[in-house]
């Protein structure tokens, strides 16, 4: 774990690079990266007022613009992996989705399959527009509208072994 000193107090994280490859869902943008729910890494002395506000019980960490660059590197690289996918957000503000395939699996504990869509612990995948904004707008759960050939790789992981 790495320690890091805020106006908070001390936060104990793992080392970036470990910490994507263990997350399911990686968002990031030219100046956020997040692990929703976990963790947001934005850049010291960038605005960062809507995350506060959207995500008052998450955790901000500020970090230097040449740190921030090198960990959006490492997405990259975690991205181009062929047990990824990735995808842009339908929300605003705009940023990527990336979705790392053996970590969702793996992480799931509940998993239901309705019509057009598939949850995920508390992670909404649907490729149906209504649904989407629907789930998103009158459920705690996060919503990602994607399409059908990224949901029929996420529907294939949870295929009954029957």
């Amino acid at each position: 774990m790495k320690t890091i000193e805020t106006k908070h107090g001390l936060i104990q994280v793992l080392p970036f690079e470990n910490a994507i490859k263990e997350a399911s869902i990686i968002c990031y943008n030219k100046t956020f990266i997040e692990i929703p729910g976990i963790v947001i890494f934005s850049i010291k002395n960038e605005a960062n007022l809507l995350n506060r506000i959207l995500n008052p019980s998450v955790e901000i960490i500020m970090v230097e613009k040449e740190h921030f660059e090198e960990m959006k590197e490492a997405i990259q690289v975690l991205e181009a992996d062929n047990n990824s996918i990735s995808f842009e957000s339908k929300t605003k503000p705009a940023k990527k989705v990336v979705v790392n395939l053996e970590s969702l699996k793996k992480a799931a504990i509940f998993v239901r399959t309705v019509g057009d869509s598939i949850t995920i612990n508390n992670t909404i995948f649907t490729n149906n527009e209504a649904e989407y904004h629907g789930d998103g707008m009158f459920t705690s759960k996060t919503s990602f509208f994607i399409d059908f050939e990224k949901m029929a790789l996420i529907r294939n992981l949870f295929k009954s072994e029957e």
